[in-house]
């Protein structure tokens, strides 16, 4: 976001980099740290949540030593309340997956299982316990179909008009 208002502030005859945003942003990120905490909570008690992964630069990311991983990632996660939604952005090493089971420790024992929404990447299907209710995207089902439609024009035609009822 920060590149974003970058650019915009320049285009405004204001130019403000990103690293003075950034300097402005930390400087009151740790007294945010409670009522951020407490968001998170509450997130975590929504009857669905929909996520998914885009990477992401960082620049002058410091790799822990042994790190093996290659990724970096912004994990977008809306959790939705009978009135109001709850969107969190969580950029590191972490998948959507691990971020989603994160999320789900916070979670009362008490409550059903969230209904879960996201592509059928593997990544974000990583940790899921048994009590999970898990809802794939049609849509990114239906583009496997339509990428093989010249190879299996029958089978795939049957497919994507199943899954046109729904629509």
């Amino acid at each position: 976001p920060f590149y974003r208002q970058a650019l915009h502030f320049a285009t405004m005859g204001t130019p403000i980099s990103v690293a003075v945003q950034w300097a402005v942003v930390a400087e009151g990120a740790e007294k945010l740290e409670p009522a951020h905490d407490h968001m998170v909570q509450i997130a975590a008690q929504a009857k669905v949540g929909i996520f998914d992964d885009t990477s992401m630069p960082i620049l002058n990311f410091e790799r822990e030593e042994g790190d093996e991983r290659t990724g970096l990632h912004t994990t977008g996660i809306v959790c939705v309340h009978d009135d109001f939604q709850i969107a969190l952005f969580i950029t590191g090493r972490n998948h959507a997956g691990e971020n989603r089971a994160d999320l789900l420790k916070k979670r009362s024992p008490h409550l059903p299982g969230m209904i879960q929404m996201s592509d059928a990447l593997s990544s974000n299907l990583a940790y899921i316990s048994s009590e999970e209710l898990i809802a794939l995207c049609l849509v990114h089902g239906r583009r496997n179909f339509v990428k093989i439609v010249d190879s299996f024009p029958e089978e795939c035609r049957h497919v994507i008009r199943s899954i046109a009822t729904v629509y």
